[in-house]
């Protein structure tokens, strides 16, 4: 698991150079980083304006051909988090955070991947 601060690494930041490294290596006959490329999957922990600005820079490889766009899961911390509770993420982020970001972090890793559109 890697972890961005999005203070330090902006989204497009990411998606060009972190996944763009990847998918060079990939090209490159890496098989590691191959399987990586096709099985990563993206958290983002904020409200609905961040979320949104990172969904915004992930929907570019679409329009780039640069498939698969990595699944996307939410940690509710933002004020209102509506669309953390459209996608059934939930609305906020309970007090007990450890077991919560345990549970989050499993069910982002193991739960089925869902197509909102397409």
């Amino acid at each position: 698991m890697q972890v961005f601060d999005l203070s330090d690494v902006k989204p497009h930041e990411f998606v060009q150079y972190g996944l763009g490294c990847l998918e060079l290596l990939a090209d490159l006959g890496d098989i590691c980083a191959k399987e990586c490329r096709q099985k990563i999957r993206v958290m983002v922990a904020g409200g609905d304006g961040t979320v949104g600005w990172v969904l915004g820079c992930l929907s570019e490889l679409n329009r780039q051909g640069r498939e698969p766009v990595p699944p996307v899961g939410i940690v509710p911390l933002g004020t209102g988090n509506d669309l953390s509770r459209s996608f059934g993420w939930g609305g906020s982020f309970p007090f007990a955070w450890k077991s919560a970001i345990k549970k989050t972090l499993f069910r982002a890793t193991a739960g089925p991947i869902c197509r909102l559109d397409r």
